[in-house]
């Protein structure tokens, strides 16, 4: 992958999408105060954010998908929808999203000099064994940094099939047309709007 300048600047240069739809969250049933926080992924870090850097909100293209990234196990596991835990909540979190980087796009790969292969590797080796940022998380500093990019959407690692979203919440303005909110018309958990 490019190094920091370079990524920034042909991040600069590439196009963004608008983002309309319904995307999943499943979250433990102790968190449903704050269904929609992202806080905890400051604490753990993630793909495409480290450890005590800026929050990120992982979304999932469909329920299954959502339910592998949350086990971290693949989606065509035969016992998936048999895991054993505590009580969960499936969340439909509808989304418009103006400016999200499309990193599932072959010609973006490219341009930013990665690959799947890259995208996909499992992020703790370097993160966690280095003390390095993965590549992954190199870009999503990178996207984040810029202060433009509001989201990117991005393979799944657990299942290829489908892809994901990650929100990057402190990019959105309030009063602007981006959003995301849980799906909740009976109006069972507290205001879930942002911003």
């Amino acid at each position: 992958m490019l190094n920091e300048p370079q990524l920034s600047a042909i991040l600069k240069s590439l196009p963004t999408i608008l983002f309309e739809g319904t995307l999943y969250r499943i979250i433990d049933a102790k968190h449903s105060a704050s269904p929609l926080s992202a806080i905890g992924s400051t604490f753990d870090g993630g793909r495409y954010n480290p450890r005590r850097s800026f929050e990120a909100l992982y979304l999932s293209f469909s329920e299954t998908t959502a339910m592998a990234e949350v086990h971290g196990y693949s989606a065509t596991a035969p016992d998936l929808t048999k895991m054993k835990g505590p009580p969960k909540m499936v969340l439909s979190v509808d989304c418009q999203i103006e400016r999200v980087l499309d990193l599932c796009d072959l010609a973006t790969q490219k341009q930013l000099g990665t690959n799947l292969t890259e995208l996909l590797a499992d992020w703790r080796f370097d993160h966690i064994t280095h003390g390095i940022n993965s590549v992954s998380q190199q870009l999503g500093i990178a996207s984040f940094n810029l202060g433009t990019i509001q989201a990117i959407k991005v393979r799944s690692a657990r299942d290829p099939k489908f892809d994901n979203i990650v929100i990057f919440p402190d990019r959105l303005v309030k009063g602007a047309p981006s959003f995301f909110e849980v799906f909740d018309p009976f109006g069972i958990l507290p205001p879930t709007r942002w911003p």
